[in-house]
């Protein structure tokens, strides 16, 4: 049985990104969010949720964090917030 997710984001916000680093930051986001949707307990945790928004939090960084690490570190922890 295939399960389909369909996660929206409307807007996300992260201030002080370089604007040159953005779609390596979407990209680690993608990348990080395919791989954990992808597992059959996440999808068990998530089934039938529904939220209209999410605080995400902070994020601690080293200075030398890349954008798509960031993207990737950015994914687990909305994967937090989702229960996933």
């Amino acid at each position: 049985m295939n399960t389909r997710v369909r996660l929206h984001i409307d807007r996300l916000v992260l201030r002080g990104i370089p604007r040159e680093q953005c779609d390596a930051l979407v990209r680690g986001l993608h990348e990080q969010l395919s791989r954990a949707l992808a597992e059959p307990a996440a999808i068990a945790k998530l089934k039938s949720r529904h939220m209209p928004s999410m605080r995400g939090g902070e994020l601690k960084l080293a200075p030398d964090t890349g954008a798509a690490e960031l993207g990737g570190r950015v994914a687990r922890k909305l994967m937090q917030g989702l229960g996933g």
